[in-house]
Parts: C-alpha cells; structure tokens; sequence
C-alpha cells in the first residue's frame, strides 16, 4: 500500500492569525492636463496675458473657493488620544471565536468521519473475499463460452465480418469515458493555496471525494458479484436462445456470445488487483479527513477576520459619536508631548 497523503500538522500552537485590514483602494490617476489652447489674433485688451515678469500686476481672474487646511493624517493608533494599546484584546477575543468556530466544523465532521472510517474496516475484508469469488465464477463463465461459441456454425466470411464489426463497435465504447483506476488524485486535488474566500470551492472538492469514497468504494465488493451476475444472464439468454427449435439465429448468437465475453473481462472492474484497491479506499478516507480539516482551519481563518473587522467598525463609529470630545483629548495629549 502506498503511503497516505500529507497531512497537516494541528492548527492549535502555531501563533496567532495575522489580520490583514482591508487595502486602501487605489488612487484615481491625475487627470492629464490639456493642452494649450493656440492663439488666435491679438490679445483682448479686457483680459491681458501673464508675463511673468517681476513686477508685472497679474490680471484679476476670479479665483476657485480656497481648500481646507487640513493638518497631516493622525497616527494609525485609533482612537489617537488612546494611550492604552486595547488591540490585544481584540486579537485574543478574536483568536478565541475562530477556535471555537474551527471546533465546531470539526465536531459536524465527527459522525460522518467515524462512519467512512467503519466502513473503510469493513470493506476491506469484504473486498478481498469478493474478488477471489469474482475471479473464480469469471473463469469458470470463460470456459461456458468457449462451449457455446463451438456449437455456433458459421462460415469464415460470416465470422469475420462480425468480428470486423463488433470491434468497430467496441472501438467507439472505448472512446467514451471510462474510469479506470482509482478515481481520486495522489495529493487529493488540494495543491495550491487555500484561503477563507474558497471554502465553497474546497467543499465541493471535498464532498466529490467523499461521493466517490461512498458510492463507489464502499459498494465495490457488491459490484463484483453484480458484474458475476450480469455475465451470467448473458449467458443464460444465450444457451436459452440456441435452445430454441422455432428461431435460428446463429449471427445474433455469435454476436451475443462476443458480448459475453467481453463483459467477462470486465468483472474485476477498475481495480487491476486488491492491493491497488487498498490504496484507492486509504487514499479516499485520507483525503475526506485531510479536507475536513483544512475546510475547519479556513472556517476560523474566516471567523477570525470578520471579528477584526467588527471590532475595527465599533471603533470607527465611536469615533464618529465622539468627533468633539475625542478631539480636545487628543489636544491635550499632543500638548503634554510637546511639553516634554
């Protein structure tokens, strides 16, 4: 059995979540300036040109309302009269939510985890038994073939074309999609960085692995006897058909009899032996619990950067309750440091 796929180490330990406030957005360009406007005949004796020499009065053109005159942005410390650093607080209240929020995803996890994990110790068992009986019938259904293909008579024309034909048939099935192999990739489909922003993507990736462990792993063992049994329908409708005295059909039976066989050879499935079927169930559990936890770690992360960001909003609209007092508190602070 191959090695299972990495998993992450625990989450609890590593440090506390960076939070990242939203980016400024980013500035507008400066418009371009026009370009100088030609000048046309001499210049209207109401509204003399710039010289600008010294010395020379400047023409009184109506000016544009002043601007404020605003002083230099505050510190980032918010609000700037704070002396008292309040932001660890937030950071452990917040660390304190996305643990909780991260235990809770894994809690919902749990039930389903242990269920895959029976089934995973069942199956195994169950599979090794039903591919030796599946190996055994096909073998046994190779020689009833055999049998009924020599009681078939056809001359060596007939023969070909049908065999011509049927291959031409099963060329175009083979162009349709088959799975072969297991069904699930080697690192899970989990490469790449993961953030809070994809969980909906991560889930369904996770919940496709966990369809295919459910409804294709697990009922393998009984899909072995199902292809046992459909072969063997193949040949029951075949022997019943030759047979019969009222209708002689020996291309038809030819025909049905190449079906059989090759529907013989596909008993064992996608699997080319039990340990290859092993691997695919490990790998399928593995990759349901890796994606659980990284699905919980996003879930804090998430959880995390949406108590910043409230805490961050309160502080804004405290500070635009408080424009006034905060404002004289802030004076007196910058007075005090001048003083020093």
């Amino acid at each position: 059995m191959s090695s299972s796929p990495a998993q992450p180490g625990p989450r609890y330990g590593s440090g506390p979540r960076q939070y990242q406030p939203p980016a400024d957005p980013t500035p507008a360009p400066e418009p371009t300036p026009a370009p100088e406007e030609p000048s046309y005949g001499p210049p209207d004796p109401k509204y003399p040109e710039s010289t600008g020499k010294p010395g020379t009065p400047e023409p009184d053109y109506p000016s544009s309302p002043p601007k404020p005159d605003y002083p230099a942005p505050p510190p980032k410390r918010c609000p700037p009269s704070m002396e008292c650093d309040t932001d660890g607080i937030d950071d452990i209240r917040c660390e304190a939510q996305a643990v909780k929020a991260e235990a809770d995803e894994l809690a919902l996890a749990d039930e389903d985890l242990q269920k895959r994990q029976t089934a995973f110790e069942e199956t195994r068992a169950k599979y090794d038994v039903a591919r030796v009986a599946a190996e055994a019938a096909a073998e046994k259904q190779k020689e009833v073939i055999a049998e009924l293909l020599c009681q078939i008579h056809l001359n060596t024309d007939a023969v070909d074309r049908l065999d011509n034909a049927f291959g031409q048939v099963i060329a175009c099935i083979a162009e349709c999609r088959e799975e072969t192999g297991c069904g699930i990739p080697d690192d899970c489909g989990f490469g790449g960085d993961w953030t809070s922003e994809r969980i909906d993507d991560l889930r369904a990736k996770v919940t496709k692995i966990e369809k295919y462990f459910d409804d294709v792993l697990i009922k393998e063992p009984t899909a072995l006897d199902d292809r046992v049994k459909a072969v063997q329908k193949l040949i029951d409708d075949l022997t019943a058909a030759m047979k019969a005295e009222m209708i002689k059909d020996p291309k038809r039976w030819y025909a049905q009899a190449k079906e059989a066989e090759w529907a013989r050879l596909r008993i064992t499935g996608r699997f080319a032996d039990q340990n290859e079927f092993q691997e695919c169930l490990c790998r399928g559990l593995t990759c349901s619990l890796q994606g659980r936890r990284l699905i919980a770690k996003l879930v804090g992360d998430r959880k995390y950067q949406e108590c910043r960001e409230e805490a961050r909003r309160k502080r804004c609209d405290w500070l635009r309750k408080n424009i006034v007092s905060e404002t004289l508190a802030t004076a007196k602070l910058l007075e005090k440091q001048a003083a020093t």
